[in-house]
């Protein structure tokens, strides 16, 4: 039996973690026609040399390779699944005579996912590697085939140029050498013009050849693509809960604390919903002053009427005629008050 069985699903997590890698953008500068310039100087037989073609070639023999090593893991991994199918089989039908049917049938599905694993992942995986350097590639390949055109196209125009403009300049001089009636100055003129005309083709033949090789290269480089490492790191993702929300002892201290501070420690309002805050403040103190003054006032005048029922109230320690004098005296006072108010 298979030393090692992992499940399909894991198998088919690993399998999608390969095909869902993310492939880095190629990032470029696009040079305009006009600003094409090339730092190579390259031979013509640089030309020849087909970097393109042969960075193309290379991409088939790795796909290729690739493809192979896949395809001879998976037949090892068939060999040993063949290997492990006596064992199996055997551990199968003393399960199945000891009564252990649904053991039996664990070790079936167990050695069959195995088997699957061992077979058909490598071959898989491949296929994936595969197909994310070609799409590594397309990526690529989309900016730099126009940026290769436009190297290519900045050469030849540089080419045009440089010749065009030594063609005119050598004739405007042979114009003027002949209006000057100078035979002398009319051949120096043609002499001095050839020459240059010359030389431009060799500049601008330079030009075309770097345009052609730095388009080359260009392409090259972008076939030489591959997709970029993705590295799983979730030791940085911190956890949901912990991020939206404090920990609930943590935010009782804080109420707590904010509670038992000193209203002397809050800061001085700095902005309009604080002065408004500090206007209700005041507000709310001046109310507590009124009503603390109102009931001030109130039992400042309900002192001396308690007062003067107790001086007035009768002393059961008297007479009956001390009690009726005080009696009298306590309905006078009731008069009194009557008459006052």
């Amino acid at each position: 039996m298979i030393a090692t069985a992992r499940s399909l699903s894991t198998a088919a997590l690993g399998a999608s973690l390969i095909a869902t890698a993310a492939v880095a953008p190629v990032q470029v500068a696009t040079p305009r026609l006009s600003q094409a310039e090339f730092t190579l100087q390259a031979s013509i037989f640089d030309i020849f040399t087909f970097p393109a073609l042969q960075q193309s070639i290379a991409n088939e023999v790795e796909f290729v390779a690739i493809r192979a090593a896949g395809l001879a893991e998976s037949g090892v991994g068939l060999a040993e699944s063949f290997a492990a199918l006596p064992e199996t089989l055997i551990t199968v039908l003393q399960q199945t005579f000891s009564g252990d049917v649904l053991g039996a049938l664990t070790t079936i599905e167990d050695f069959g996912i195995a088997a699957a694993e061992a077979t058909l992942i490598p071959y898989i995986a491949a296929q994936i590697d595969v197909g994310q350097i070609q799409l590594a590639i397309d990526s690529a390949l989309l900016p730099a085939r126009p940026i290769a055109l436009v190297e290519l196209g900045g050469g030849l125009f540089t080419a045009f140029d440089t010749v065009t403009r030594a063609i005119i300049t050598a004739g405007q001089n042979i114009v003027q050498a002949v209006l000057s009636f100078n035979i002398g100055d009319i051949v120096q003129a043609v002499v001095d013009g050839v020459g240059e005309v010359i030389g431009s083709f060799a500049t601008g033949g330079q030009a075309a050849v770097d345009g052609i090789v730095a388009a080359q290269t260009t392409i090259a480089t972008a076939l030489a693509a591959r997709p970029a490492p993705v590295a799983l790191d979730s030791g940085e993702v911190a956890a949901p809960e912990a991020a939206s929300s404090p920990a609930p002892a943590a935010a009782a201290s804080r109420s707590a604390a904010a509670r038992t501070a000193p209203a002397a420690a809050a800061p001085a309002p700095e902005s309009g919903s604080d002065l408004a805050a500090e206007a209700r403040a005041a507000a709310t103190a001046g109310a507590t002053v009124t009503s603390e003054a109102a009931e001030a006032a109130e039992a400042a005048e309900v002192a001396p009427r308690r007062a003067t029922r107790v001086a007035l109230r009768p002393s059961t320690a008297s007479g009956p005629a001390d009690a009726e004098t005080d009696r009298n005296t306590v309905r006078e006072h009731r008069a009194a008050s009557r008459g006052a108010a």
